[in-house]
């Protein structure tokens, strides 16, 4: 609330792309004066520091709210660990937003914030924006400020957030290329036709897999037309 205060003082002489904006990170990226618990009460360790990407952001402007569970040591694609509990599905608390950012995925969804910061090295933010139903991207490795860790340059910092318009401020905020609008220049051009690959085998055989898939391949099963060719709606 002082952070929102002191920008509502100065908010006049500013030119902040994020100015206000409620921003929650994901507890693997450090936040000056928080532990970083990755998950576990293994850890204990308080960063002295901010992430390059959360510095990025309250430079843009942005409000640190707080920090959002992940699946314990970031490994797993759903969220409930023994030191920090489950995070359930805003939409249906029966079910998992998934993982591992799958609480930044749940605030962003629940209305808690208007962006959060996960990281993705194999679907960690990708699946919990498909599950919650919000956007995330996993962007090129060194395009935007990424943490210490970076599972050998697989892991990459990324948003969660409610619209494309949203991410693509998150993204030039945090750009190591020196915040120049091109995400946001990219999203006012259509992207013309596009390849869209799905994979219906799922690599692991967990028993939420049954239950997953049968709307999106109703959606793209190809189609019969008039001249006898395929298309898909």
């Amino acid at each position: 609330m002082n952070a929102a205060d002191e920008i509502d003082r100065s908010r006049y002489a500013l030119d902040r792309p994020l100015l206000g904006v409620p921003v929650a990170v994901k507890d693997d990226v450090d936040v000056e004066g928080a532990v970083t618990a990755w998950g576990t009460s293994a850890q204990d360790r308080v960063a002295p520091t901010d992430a390059p990407v959360v510095a990025a952001l309250r430079e843009a402007g942005a409000i640190v709210v707080g920090k959002t569970n992940c699946s314990e040591l970031v490994v797993w694609p759903f969220t409930e660990t023994a030191a920090w509990g489950a995070t359930r599905n805003p939409w249906n608390t029966d079910f998992s937003p998934g993982g591992s950012s799958g609480g930044s995925g749940a605030a962003v969804a629940a209305g808690l914030c208007g962006l959060a910061v996960g990281s993705d090295g194999l679907g960690s933010i990708r699946v919990p924006a498909s599950f919650t139903g919000v956007v995330g991207l996993k962007p090129q490795h060194g395009r935007v400020w990424t943490a210490e860790h970076d599972w050998n340059g697989l892991s990459s910092n990324g948003p969660l957030a409610r619209t494309v318009a949203d991410a693509a401020l998150f993204l030039d905020a945090v750009s190591t290329d020196g915040h120049d609008g091109g995400f946001r220049a990219a999203i006012a051009d259509s992207p013309g036709p596009l390849n869209v690959a799905l994979a219906w085998d799922p690599p692991a055989r967990w028993p939420i897999a049954a239950k997953l898939g049968d709307a999106q391949r109703r959606a793209v099963e190809p189609l019969p037309t008039c001249s006898g060719t395929w298309a898909t709606p």
